[in-house]
């Protein structure tokens, strides 16, 4: 019969949104409900429940997944038994809602009393993110909470009343106490899942903030409920997250104007499987007034094959394993400037540098570790600023080195050939496009 029973000297009526909020109790507050469905293990005399939190020690442990901690468990079992004779109540509680649970306690005992709580709602309103231990005092407030499962000291610290609850840093007084064997520590606090690097501190919302940005290059960063892409010009955004090569994007001239912006998104709830892109994509036609659609057009393209009996050897085994690289370089070249006497100024070359432009330079060299033909096709449409289309039919991953400075693309293509067989011819072929437009 399922249960549902509810013992402590205080009543919450509101319960802190679970995750990044507020801690909704810390040491020294009475302790919340504790709240469960179904009694998995019964133990001794509270066969009906774990019975009130008042008149003994009550240590709470969280197991989210309890069959995957088989050595937890041994460790709590093996601090049951230690106080098997005195008054303190050792409660586990999981949300594991596998069917097979029951035959797995079966195989692998567990002691003191076991809960199930398949909506989390006890560790919601404890604070507890992690696996967390909370150990109650016999005047029903807590003493501290702990990471995991408490060791046998923190508990007779509880029970002896020299347990030091503790936010951060101990200081000096406490340290000495601690040192001196005369208080044992405890966490004041629930541990906190921390924050992801990168996720932006605003009030999660459904809308995707467009602005302009100032970050120096570009950065990007995500999580379940949230999407970051700095620095980034429209067209590369748009090949993000519609998931298309640069070199198949046709912008408006109007567009293609070197402006750079930030896109930034933090959800109320984790996001199902594209949906971070799908509202970035609706929030870029909606702030820039444009329409994407995917149309097939004839195009200048390059169709990468390769010469006949001479092809790169595909990797193998563990060879194959991990990740891999691409690099590439441009070929050298040179500013003239006026005969001086002094050398120029840094902001004399930045503004050199400004004058030339960089991606009318082609490629010299370059060099791929582990990786696949469609890997290197996408490195050579930015080099080459042209569509390429793979046609060599090689599956696997590939170490591919060519060196030599070339000094300009054609010469690059020959020593690509030579090296290391592969082909690139250029030709007119009908490729899917995504073609940007401006709504009037």
């Amino acid at each position: 019969m399922w249960l549902r029973f509810a013992v402590s000297l205080l009543v919450i009526g509101a319960v802190t949104v679970f995750g990044q909020d507020a801690i909704p109790v810390r040491a020294g507050d009475l302790a919340p409900n504790l709240i469960w469905t179904k009694i998995l293990v019964a133990a001794g005399p509270h066969e009906n429940g774990p019975g009130s939190l008042l008149g003994q020690v009550t240590v709470l442990v969280f197991f989210p997944n309890i069959s995957a901690n088989e050595k937890l468990v041994s460790h709590w079992n093996q601090l049951v038994s230690k106080f098997s004779d005195q008054p303190v109540h050792f409660i586990s509680i999981t949300s594991e809602e596998s069917p097979a649970l029951d035959s797995w306690i079966e195989k692998h005992p567990v002691k003191g009393c076991l809960l199930f709580d398949p909506k989390e709602e006890t560790a919601k309103a404890y604070g507890a993110e992690m696996s967390d231990g909370v150990m109650i005092g016999a005047d029903g407030r807590i003493a501290g909470f702990n990471f995991m499962i408490p060791e046998e000291q923190q508990i007779r610290a509880v029970q002896e009343g020299h347990a030091l609850a503790i936010r951060g840093d101990a200081n000096d007084a406490q340290m000495n106490e601690i040192l001196a064997g005369r208080a044992v520590r405890l966490d004041a606090a629930p541990r906190r899942i921390p924050m992801p690097t990168g996720k932006p501190d605003i009030a999660p919302s459904y809308e995707v903030h467009i602005s302009s940005s100032s970050t120096n290059g570009t950065d990007s960063s995500g999580g379940p409920d949230w999407f970051v892409q700095r620095g980034s010009d429209l067209k590369s955004i748009i090949s993000t997250v519609y998931g298309k090569d640069p070199s198949r994007i046709v912008l408006p001239a109007s567009l293609e104007n070197g402006n750079r912006y930030d896109f930034v998104l933090v959800t109320p709830r984790d996001m199902d499987d594209g949906e971070g892109q799908r509202r970035v994509r609706e929030a870029i036609q909606a702030h820039f007034r444009i329409t994407v659609t995917a149309e097939s057009k004839p195009m200048d393209v390059c169709v990468m094959s390769t010469v006949e009996g001479k092809t790169p050897v595909a990797k193998g085994g563990e060879e194959s394993f991990g990740g891999g690289f691409i690099s590439w370089s441009h070929p050298e070249y040179a500013v003239a400037t006026p005969r001086s006497s002094t050398p120029p100024t840094i902001e004399e070359l930045r503004k050199m540098l400004d004058k030339t432009d960089v991606s009318s330079l082609g490629i010299s060299e370059i060099s791929a570790s582990n990786s696949t033909m469609d890997d290197l096709r996408r490195s050579l449409e930015m080099a080459l600023h042209r569509p390429i289309l793979d046609e060599t039919g090689l599956k696997g991953t590939y170490d591919i080195e060519v060196y030599g400075k070339a000094g300009n693309t054609d010469e690059f293509l020959k020593m690509l050939s030579e090296q290391q067989g592969i082909l690139i011819t250029p030709a007119l072929r009908n490729i899917e496009m995504l073609v940007v437009r401006a709504l009037p």
